[in-house]
């Protein structure tokens, strides 16, 4: 399945790299196993697969709001996608965008759309050029870039309709050497005035967007380059990049009184909506209150750092985590985290046609329903690398 440039973007400055290798496989809890604890029990889903309308080849689900509202977008083949919104069994095709490539990446509960819509050029310089956008009251509004980053692509999209993204230039030569201004830069759209469609932007930091809570937070990567005269003159290991995850408090009459906080030196790829829980990976040692802990991915609550045995993908207020584990062979599971307990999610769903497999779990809402990736292994031109989206609706 074709998955645009742009969303591959923002899944690369989020991913979790293990740097000690792969994971060790952590201990499954079986759900079928009563317990006298209610928080121990064992969450169960129904799988909603959703058609793919006639004259399109594939669908990829990128949001989930606590409406149960899925966005995401259609694979019409040739490069070309449409930006839909699905509620209540009812699929919305947004008009096309300026560019072939058009996807719906997040959804609010008020039902306001942000996503981007993008389109490659090859050449001398290679080129994809790329817009981000709003879709409310059904009108799409492109978001206005950074005068030296034209290209724009959204990460979230908070209840007051502010969206977070990211602003760069990605230019290469035919080298694929990149020309100038390719590092993703945070930035936040709020809107303006009462009924005025504008949403000005403000720059936020030196590194991709992660995520917006609803507190009033915002939560960014810092990137800085080290050089390495800089650390052999500072008598320092070489680390050719290091990620500062910071937390932003903006006031919204003010975008540009920013309190800034640094929390950990770490990637992160998700927060929780009300309470701070933050999951991710850190590359090097990370620090919390307690002292060191080794690379890998963590979940970070209250300035507190806990190792995982899995790759973290989503988390909601709940502390309920979704993800992804290898075995090392290519064979690999979409695993849930709740109150503690790892299950597999093959296990947890009712009806699971036979050979479908959950290999990543992308998102969950604070509901309990989750957005997973599901393999067919049954098609005779079955391969590892191609999966479906479908939603896990909580029982």
């Amino acid at each position: 399945m074709k998955m645009a440039k742009t969303a591959l973007v923002i899944a690369a400055v989020s991913a979790i790299s293990v740097a000690a290798g792969m994971l060790a496989l952590p201990t499954y809890c079986d759900p079928r196993r009563s317990s006298a604890s209610p928080a121990a029990v064992a969450p169960r889903y129904r799988m909603v697969a959703l058609p793919v309308p006639h004259g399109y080849v594939g669908l990829t689900i990128t949001g989930l709001n606590n409406r149960g509202q899925v966005v995401g977008s259609l694979e019409r083949g040739g490069y070309h996608s449409r930006a839909f919104v699905w509620s209540a069994g009812r699929f919305t095709l947004l008009p096309p965008g300026k560019y072939r490539q058009d996807t719906a990446s997040a959804i609010n509960d008020a039902g306001i759309v942000a996503g981007q819509t993008d389109e490659t050029t090859a050449g001398a310089i290679t080129s994809t050029s790329t817009a981000a956008w709003v879709w409310r009251n059904g009108r799409r509004t492109y978001l206005p870039a950074l005068s030296n980053r034209p290209d724009t692509a959204v990460t979230a999209v908070n209840e007051q309709g502010d969206v977070l993204g990211a602003a760069w230039n990605d230019w290469r030569d035919d080298l694929g050497a990149e020309v100038s201004g390719v590092t993703p830069h945070a930035c936040l759209w709020h809107p303006g005035a009462a009924g005025s469609a504008d949403l000005p932007v403000t720059e936020l930091s030196n590194g991709p967007a992660v995520a917006f809570d609803a507190l009033g937070s915002i939560y960014v990567l810092d990137t800085h380059q080290e050089t390495f005269a800089a650390a052999t003159a500072a008598g320092t290991p070489y680390n050719d990049s290091a990620n500062r995850l910071l937390r932003l408090v903006c006031r919204p009459d003010h975008p540009d009184a920013i309190h800034r906080e640094n929390l950990l030196n770490a990637v992160a790829v998700a927060v929780s909506p009300k309470n701070g829980w933050i999951v991710g990976s850190s590359f090097l040692k990370t620090t919390d209150r307690r002292g060191l802990i080794k690379s890998g991915p963590f979940v970070y609550q209250s300035g507190r750092i806990t190792p995982l045995t899995f790759e973290p993908r989503a988390v909601n207020s709940s502390g309920w985590i979704t993800g992804m584990i290898s075995d090392g062979n290519r064979y690999i599971r979409a695993v849930v985290r709740v109150h503690g307990h790892l299950y597999e999610l093959n296990r947890l769903v009712d009806k699971l046609p036979h050979g479908f497999r959950p290999v990543m779990a992308t998102a969950i809402n604070e509901r309990g329903d989750i957005v997973a990736e599901i393999l067919d292994t049954r098609r005779p031109d079955f391969e590892p690398d191609t999966t479906r989206s479908v939603l896990l609706v909580r029982r």
